[in-house]
């Protein structure tokens, strides 16, 4: 298999999110930058990046991504934030092996902070009401 890659070539900065065994091999010193604006969903996304594969055969990146989703009186404003860190190894010029690390945190005004995981793999919730919490441990509490 390819490791959980998603592409088996991938070079420069999109080896970052692609395939991270490809920032060794692409050789370049890479910065990137991108706004996107959807207005259909008003969403706003700002990204950058940057890898370097010239300096050492260690080759290194970084890139971060903050969404923006929400606007106005019918949505609810989501706002996601999305880290990467990417190194890799030239073994040979055609061999090289890779890792990542991927943060990624979402938040929503009036809800707990979560992990993007939790999300799609249980659902968003809200979170406790201290007074209701504070009640129901309070009628625990009585004899």
């Amino acid at each position: 298999g390819m490791g959980g890659a998603l592409r088996a070539s991938a070079f420069a900065t999109s080896a970052l999110y692609m395939n991270p065994a490809g920032i060794a091999m692409s050789q370049s010193y890479h910065v990137e930058s991108s706004y996107l604006f959807d207005d259909k969903y008003h969403e706003h996304m700002v990204g950058a990046s940057v890898v370097d594969s010239i300096t050492s055969r260690l080759g290194m990146g970084l890139g971060y991504f903050f969404k923006f989703v929400g606007e106005g009186k019918q949505s609810s404003e989501l706002q996601l934030h999305n880290l990467f860190l990417g190194l890799a190894y030239a073994i040979i010029p055609q061999l090289s092996i890779g890792t990542s690390l991927h943060y990624k945190r979402a938040e929503e005004p009036g809800w707990r902070l979560f992990d993007l995981r939790e999300i799609l793999l249980a659902g968003a919730r809200p979170a406790p009401d201290p007074v209701q919490t504070a009640t129901a441990e309070a009628l625990e509490a009585l004899p």
